[in-house]
């Protein structure tokens, strides 16, 4: 809260203003082409945009094999805070694939179209995988808290929210956010919490502290290089505004950043 005086013809008012603060990021990069140390793999391009300007696009049509390669300390600086914020704005260009990739981060590049462990994966199907000194596959077991129209796809198994549909068939920028602590994860989209996820922190399976402390993810891609060898196409998404902050940003800094976009 801050005192605001404004004078007019004269005449005087003060006030009182609630301003919401935003820490600086730790690593922030525009994805317009002029960020220092990162660079495109494949096939993908900067290409004009009417909300950003500029923006990348990246190409889907192949497997680990078009992403944009980010600055090997992107996550590299949370080891004394032990909380992350990665934020970006993305558009799926109405092509919101059910396994594709949107950020993974590998201890190296991929040998013979597979990667390894150590990574940690953001799927466009808002959940997460980590596994660097400790791992964690975030399943419905561990959640906390989600929205009420979560449902399984019949084929896979495997847990969306229902807000996925109308993402998909979306040609609008998103903003999509990861807040981590030693044991919590969360995922909001446009400020939305949409899951959070709960960890003991010493369980096998519910590790997520080991990402902060290791020096190991240092291969770090958006829009795609999937984990292993799965049969899943890099995604054919736009993104702008990367950022990731050594604190864990609540709902309302995150929805200052929505707001500022």
């Amino acid at each position: 809260s801050v005192d605001v005086t404004v004078t007019y013809s004269g005449k005087t008012a003060t006030y009182k203003a609630n301003v919401k603060t935003v820490a600086a990021a730790a690593a922030a990069y525009a994805l317009d082409g002029n960020d220092t140390g990162v660079s495109i793999v494949g096939a993908g391009s900067y290409v004009d945009d009417a909300t950003f300007t500029k923006v990348f696009k990246n190409d889907g049509s192949a497997q680990r094999t078009s992403y944009l390669l980010l600055p090997s300390d992107t996550l590299q600086h949370s080891a004394e805070s032990k909380e992350m914020t990665i934020g970006f704005w993305v558009n799926t260009n109405a092509d919101l694939g059910w396994w594709y990739p949107m950020f993974a981060a590998y201890g190296a590049a991929p040998v013979n179209n597979k990667n390894t462990f150590p990574m940690f994966m953001l799927q466009s199907r808002c959940l997460a995988q980590v596994n660097c000194a400790g791992y964690c596959d975030f399943g419905a077991e561990l959640w906390t808290s989600h929205t009420d129209d979560w449902e399984k796809d019949a084929e896979s198994n495997y847990v969306l929210n229902s807000g996925y549909q109308a993402w998909k068939n979306s040609s609008e920028w998103h903003y999509y956010t990861c807040v981590i602590t030693a044991t919590t994860l969360e995922i909001f989209l446009d400020g939305t919490s949409v899951s959070k996820w709960t960890v003991d922190g010493t369980t096998a399976g519910q590790v997520i502290s080991g990402m902060f402390t290791s020096n190991e993810l240092t291969y770090v891609c958006l829009g795609g290089n999937q984990a292993w060898d799965w049969g899943d196409n890099d995604s054919p998404y736009s993104f702008a505004k990367f950022s990731v902050w050594d604190v864990a940003l609540n709902a309302e800094q995150i929805a200052a950043m929505v707001a500022a976009k």
